[in-house]
């Protein structure tokens, strides 16, 4: 049925001494072409081009952030003597190039390097997308198209600043490129004590108040603007964000970002910030981000419906576009930038900042439900394709927030890349999941999840329900408001929240 695929980082290694050549003495050039093995065709990339100690060097012309480059396809490299290692990549479904080479007086030369494609998600269903681009607009197609991003939605507004102060919004707020690639001019972002979260598919930027500086006080106007605005989306956009109960009893979470940008390619760059965690619980790199996928499954087991979301942050952390992603599946022949929100909003999800999965429970994608009569049992066979650069042990199935099944890979490839049967007597949620093993930082992939209604009633947990309104409270007892008005508005979603969590427990039928 569904088989297993995985690949290892390959490293392309080469030492390019370069003829002497008619350019300036202490300098030398090199042509460098990236090309598809397999279309045989110029592929756009990322380069991380650095010195012999380790120093960055910027491309010019070129949409360069942080410490790399984004490139059409060829570069023409002018550069001074001496020794340069290289990393070059396409996005997580090519394999990537590393390597080094030498520059010497007068070099002038030109260099290919191939890239292997790994897995084509598209092709089997799978469309990314990255949820935080901070990047300057005229810099976007060339960065989406060399790390393989097929839908952006561009912040150019926030309760800070706007792009659109001194410009007239656009006559087309969604723009497509190719024919499959799509950015929206207007997404913002609201980082207001209390969140952050984002904005999505707007008309038009948001008008709310750049005071006050809590998000509390805005939740009712953002609960009217969500009314007048059916495709508006909101994205909890931190794990810890203080205000997260709020917004979900208010409706205002239609995802959660369990891969945050503080996850980066060579560190995880947490700072204490919103709901702090017992440390001593979630430990290491590890940590943080255990404990968003923990948040995630109490969001799940409280009765929520909201598929986990993903954002590199590129343009203010320093990962590239597309580092941490989302991949949604959509059905053949229905690419477009509203199918990728409606697939989203269905669930059909998941989620990475490094290993790729295609999974299936009894052959539906993730968000499917299924149904039986009180007294059955439903049964799951849990498969999926999986492909990796990365060091795996184990493959996991998720119930109900428990880990049910923890599958070393082998043996998981020995059994055709399935899961033994998840089983479910009651009503409840599944999905699968996988971590990487690595010293620094932390990467890992995560479906949404699959439910299954026994008996006409979905599983709302106690447990859960009350950790929610243990956050409330904790919320409330931290919350420091001068201004009058602004405090009573705050009291008001605070109470309203605490009678729907409250409510919630009253009526849960799972411990």
């Amino acid at each position: 049925m569904i088989g297993a695929r995985g690949y290892r980082a390959i490293f392309f290694v080469a030492a390019w001494f370069l003829a002497w050549g008619e350019v300036a003495e202490g300098a030398g050039k090199l042509l460098l072409n990236v090309v598809d093995a397999e279309a045989g065709q110029m592929l756009p990339f990322r380069i991380h081009l650095r010195t012999e100690k380790g120093v960055p060097v910027k491309l010019p012309k070129l949409p360069n952030w942080h410490d790399h480059a984004s490139v059409p396809g060829s570069v023409q490299l002018e550069l001074l003597r001496g020794n340069y290692f290289f990393e070059i990549e396409h996005g997580p479904e090519f394999e990537n190039a590393t390597g080094f080479f030498t520059i010497n007086d007068g070099a002038d030369d030109e260099k290919t390097v191939t890239l292997k494609r790994a897995a084509d998600m598209p092709k089997e269903g799978w469309w990314s997308g990255d949820l935080d681009v901070r990047r300057p607009q005229r810099e976007l197609e060339l960065a989406m198209q060399a790390d393989d991003v097929h839908v952006v939605p561009l912040t150019t507004w926030s309760n800070r600043k706007s792009d659109w102060v001194k410009m007239p919004l656009p006559k087309q707020v969604v723009v497509t490129y190719g024919d499959d690639r799509f950015y929206h001019w207007l997404a913002g972002y609201e980082d207001r004590a209390g969140g952050p979260i984002g904005i999505y598919n707007l008309p038009r930027p948001a008008q709310l108040p750049t005071l006050p500086k809590d998000l509390l006080p805005l939740l009712g106007p953002l609960q009217e603007l969500k009314k007048e605005n059916a495709g508006l989306w909101i994205d909890v956009a931190h794990p810890n964000a203080w205000d997260l109960p709020i917004l979900l009893a208010l409706g205002l979470v239609d995802s959660y970002r369990v891969l945050p940008s503080y996850l980066q390619r060579d560190k995880v760059a947490f700072t204490p910030y919103g709901k702090p965690f017992d440390k001593s619980m979630y430990l290491g790199n590890e940590g943080p981000a255990r404990f968003a996928a923990d948040v995630y499954f109490h969001i799940l087991n409280a009765g929520f419906r909201i598929p986990p979301s993903a954002g590199s942050g590129s343009g203010i952390a320093p990962n590239p576009l597309g580092y941490s992603r989302v991949y949604v599946q959509l059905e053949k022949g229905d690419v477009g930038y509203q199918a990728w929100w409606e697939g989203f909003r269905r669930g059909r999800v998941t989620v990475s900042n490094g290993p790729l999965i295609r999974p299936l429970a009894n052959h539906l994608p993730p968000g499917g439900q299924f149904s039986a009569a009180e007294g059955e049992t439903v049964e799951l066979d849990m498969s999926m394709n999986l492909t990796t650069r990365d060091t795996i042990d184990y493959v996991e199935v998720i119930q109900n927030g428990r880990t049910a099944h923890s599958v070393r890979l082998r043996d998981w490839v020995k059994n055709g890349g399935h899961f033994p049967a998840t089983k479910f007597t009651e009503s409840g949620w599944c999905l699968v999941q996988a971590r990487c093993v690595l010293p620094k930082t932390y990467r890992m992939t995560m479906s949404a999840p699959w439910y299954v209604v026994i008996g006409g009633r979905e599983r709302v947990s106690k447990a859960s329900a009350q950790f929610f309104l243990d956050w409330l409270e904790e919320r409330a007892g931290e919350l420091k408001i001068a201004d009058a008005e602004q405090k009573k508005a705050a009291d008001a979603v605070i109470a309203e929240a605490r009678t729907f969590w409250q409510r919630r427990i009253a009526e849960a039928n799972a411990p």
